[in-house]
């Protein structure tokens, strides 16, 4: 075998060992030993009753963002808004907690806070998904599906607005029949049909859009733009297997800031907490669909002086 054959092969597979690394790492370190950063738990009752909690809370360090609330009540109607993913009441010996929220940090406060304290579920999980692992899997096959049908239709030569035709319409037809999967045949996501099709939809475009427009600014590359971003930092720094406040550092400051983290919380705040604290979310779907829609466009307006410009001059007709 010739000498620069054997080199190219071996470059190759030291190129493929190093992706295969990456990749590994990506997926693994943020689920490696999950630490809480910051968790939003509520202390209820009177102060001089709250205060031995608190000061134990505090000597964990940053571990736990402390809110206080004038009683169980109060505490309560804060984990259904989406404001803390628990509570200790001293007072009554009880520990409030949401497994809808993140199953994960349910007991992780069962087992730290609220050790030798009476665990009340105020927003339980479906019993269909005990685990809470419906969301998470549910994310990849439609990160994925996307990058392959963003190429398909990079290489048909639309036009701009025929291309977010067609996503768009992808996008619906995927919100409608995966939430009818797992939420529907499945039982693994309740609430509102529409109302969860719509976030399923809107987290599509989040993804296909921006790919689409990468796609076209810097051709080819602009998928693995896409990937990079949505499938490689997006996927396993959403938090979606856990809660964003488990994660290192860096998904924890990026992971929501990306469709697959945003739209996880979408989906979660909708079906099992009546839309509460839904805005963020829709704002971070709703901005990288529009970018990915005005980087389409943008392309397009780049494309057209380009094109004028390798048009041949017309030829002027030379008279006898």
């Amino acid at each position: 075998m010739p000498p620069n054959r054997n080199r190219r092969i071996a470059q190759l597979v030291a190129g493929l060992l190093a992706v295969q690394l990456l990749l590994v790492a990506a997926f693994v370190l943020p689920a490696h030993q999950p630490e809480p950063h910051g968790v939003p738990l509520g202390v209820a009752g009177p102060s001089g009753v709250t205060a031995p909690v608190e000061r134990a809370l505090a000597a964990r360090g940053n571990a736990f963002a402390v809110h206080r609330y004038a009683g169980a009540g109060q505490a309560r109607a804060a984990i259904e808004r989406r404001e803390v993913y628990g509570a200790v009441v001293p007072a009554e010996r009880r520990m409030l907690v949401s497994s809808a929220a993140s199953p994960v940090v349910a007991q992780l406060l069962t087992a730290g806070p609220g050790q030798g304290l009476q665990v009340a579920d105020v927003v339980p999980i479906a019993e269909a998904d005990p685990r809470g692992a419906t969301l998470n899997l549910a994310f990849l096959p439609l990160i994925v599906l996307c990058l392959p049908l963003v190429a398909l239709l990079g290489r048909m030569g639309l036009r701009p607005a025929q291309t977010l035709a067609a996503l768009a319409a992808f996008a619906a037809l995927s919100g409608l029949l995966v939430i009818a999967l797992i939420g529907g045949a499945l039982g693994a996501l309740p609430g509102s049909y529409l109302a969860l099709s719509a976030v399923a939809t809107l987290v599509v475009l989040a993804v296909a859009l921006p790919t689409a427009g990468f796609m076209r600014l810097i051709g080819p590359p602009g998928i693995g733009i896409g990937a990079l971003l949505f499938l490689v930092i997006g996927n396993p720094g959403s938090g979606n297997a856990s809660a964003p406040e488990l994660l290192p550092g860096f998904w924890r400051v990026t992971g929501q800031f990306l469709p697959p983290g945003s739209g996880g919380q979408a989906l979660r705040n909708v079906a099992y907490f009546d839309g509460h604290a839904l805005a963020q979310p829709l704002l971070v779907l709703g901005a990288w669909a529009v970018l990915g829609a005005a980087l389409l466009f943008a392309a397009r307006r780049r494309e057209a002086p380009a094109a004028a410009a390798e048009e041949p001059a017309p030829r002027t007709a030379i008279a006898a």
